[in-house]
């Protein structure tokens, strides 16, 4: 499934009582992580030496993750036990609406047995789609992923956040900047979202800019899908409020990579304001840095640094499955 990995990191030691600790922050960092499931990233938060520090109800002291027994409707005994696999793989899980759906396997109460992940698929790369890909975790042996192991414990480990949209990358994206994935106000109101990608792949797919035949699904409150619309919504978004308090702010993205549809500024019209299938507007000029390189040379270098910035890196750098080179995660976040 696609729950996007967001690390929020802070210029304020989390380690303090809460008596001493300041009231603002001086800057606020969103590192946006690509297809990872906590259980699929995190298994390293449980070591085999002290089994105790997961469980699937866990105290104030435990991680929530579960290491063993994940429910599988298609297994005899009800229950698959993952398997490793390598931080890099060429295979990548669908996280299409669809695959939500099949993975949450409703009962006729209405209530998600979370046993279908079975049936979920994915996309095929050279080696093919392995049985059961869904139940596989990141094998954590030669350290691939510690430097996300050791933030979690260093700092903060969100036992018990869900994402709101139960879709791919770009309604996610938009929920990272404008905390809805509504083509309007209204629409937020009404419950009625954009739910999928754009089913093309041209240069700007993501959003104002794209070409007019680049539609995303749209879905109603009941959860099913009925109808497409053109990615460029008009509503405000968190750098709206942002810029009403004078606080600043700056996008890092790559506009190009997958059609844009990781660069949620370029889907909101007021932002981008598109000619010629390009943004040009202020707040796109003043707050979206197409290179997510910048934002180290703006911490360290320049002294450039946003009051709240987004970061989303290319896909070496991203977490995306689908290929043994997306494996610079860590690093990069570190």
């Amino acid at each position: 499934m696609n729950r996007l990995f967001p690390l929020m990191l802070a210029a304020l030691a989390l380690a303090t009582p809460a008596s001493a600790q300041i009231s603002a922050f001086q800057h606020v960092i969103i590192v946006i992580q690509e297809n990872r499931t906590p259980d699929n990233l995190f298994q390293g938060l449980c070591p085999p030496t002290d089994p105790s520090a997961c469980s699937i109800h866990p105290s104030s002291q435990q991680y929530n993750i579960q290491t063993t027994g994940w429910l599988d409707k298609t297994s005899k005994t009800g229950t698959t036990n993952p398997r490793p696999v390598p931080f890099g793989v060429e295979f990548d899980l669908s996280h299409i609406h669809s695959a939500f759906v099949r993975q949450c396997d409703m009962n006729g109460a209405g209530v998600c047995a979370m046993d279908g992940a079975a049936y979920v698929g994915c996309t095929k790369r050279s080696i093919g789609c392995p049985k059961k890909a869904a139940f596989t975790y990141v094998d954590n042996s030669t350290g691939s992923v510690q430097p996300y192991i050791d933030i979690a414990r260093a700092y903060g480990w969100g036992n018990y956040m869900f994402q709101t949209n139960q879709g791919p990358s770009f309604p996610a994206h938009q929920y990272l900047f404008g905390a809805t994935s509504a083509p309007t106000g209204r629409d937020d109101h009404n419950g009625i979202f954009a739910s999928g990608n754009t089913p093309i792949h041209d240069v700007h797919n993501g959003g104002c800019a794209s070409a007019t035949t680049a539609k995303v699904p749209l879905i109603n409150p009941e959860g099913v899908e009925f109808g497409e619309t053109f990615p460029c919504f008009d509503r405000r978004t968190l750098a709206d409020l942002l810029d009403a308090q004078k606080v600043s702010w700056r996008y890092y993205g790559v506009i190009l990579l997958d059609g844009g549809i990781w660069m949620a500024p370029n889907a909101i019209k007021h932002i981008c304001v598109a000619v010629d299938q390009n943004c040009t507007g202020n707040q796109w000029t003043k707050g979206v840095d197409p290179n997510p390189l910048d934002v180290l040379s703006d911490i360290s270098t320049k002294c450039n640094l946003r009051g709240v910035s987004w970061v989303t890196p290319d896909n070496q750098d991203g977490d995306h499955m689908g290929s043994v080179k997306n494996t610079g995660g860590p690093s990069w976040v570190a």
